[in-house]
């Protein structure tokens, strides 16, 4: 006697092309961002690209800003809330981006993300002389996103509380699984599992 259903040849020919399909990349990535600030410039009274030289007077909205914080000159340590919804998805990997401009008087800021230095933000103050626009970006650990909760501290730590800056945005993008990837690796787990225990059963229930 033989168990129907699914035979271990069928279930074999299934997980293969679940295999197939994740390694050809039907297993996208989706990426969550939290942000703060527009990408404008500071202001869009010029367009400014990293390395840019500046006055901190062309900054447009200098004095309001966008109510965030950002796209006005400021002087000393700013710290602000990165919230984002992941749900149950897994982290695969994390990014910060940030685009400043002016920092660096006396030394160079430290960026924090609850307490963890991601690293420091590249020198845009020339001695005084003038101000300068970088974009930086920092790999972050998986094990500092919040998945409970959704939200991270972002903290600019300067070495000189009277040095002057703007800061036109910062971005979180955290890269996920697409959640149909998942669906269809949980297909190939359980197909799987059906094959090897229909193999079991075949093996021992012959008469």
């Amino acid at each position: 006697m033989h168990f129907s259903g699914f035979g271990v040849d069928e279930m074999k020919q299934l997980l293969g092309a679940v295999l197939l399909a994740l390694g050809s990349g039907v297993a996208s990535a989706a990426t969550i961002v939290a942000q703060v600030g527009d990408v404008d410039g500071f202001g869009q009274c010029a367009t400014f690209g990293s390395g840019s030289k500046f006055e901190w007077s062309t900054v447009c909205d200098n004095g309001t800003g966008d109510g965030d914080g950002t796209d006005t000159w400021v002087y000393g340590d700013r710290g602000f809330t990165l919230a984002y919804d992941l749900g149950w998805l897994p982290i695969k990997s994390a990014t910060l981006e940030v685009f400043a401009g002016g920092v660096g008087l006396n030394g160079k800021a430290s960026v924090l993300l609850d307490g963890q230095l991601l690293g420091k933000l590249r020198n845009g103050n020339d001695n005084g002389q003038g101000n300068y626009a970088f974009l930086d970006l920092f790999e972050v650990s998986p094990d500092l996103i919040r998945q409970s909760g959704g939200s991270n501290q972002l903290m600019f730590d300067l070495v000189n509380d009277r040095d002057g800056w703007v800061l036109d945005y910062v971005k979180l993008s955290i890269t996920v699984p697409e959640p149909g990837g998942l669906a269809l690796l949980a297909v190939g787990l359980i197909a799987a599992g059906f094959a090897g225990r229909n193999a079991r059963k075949t093996i021992g229930c012959h008469v």
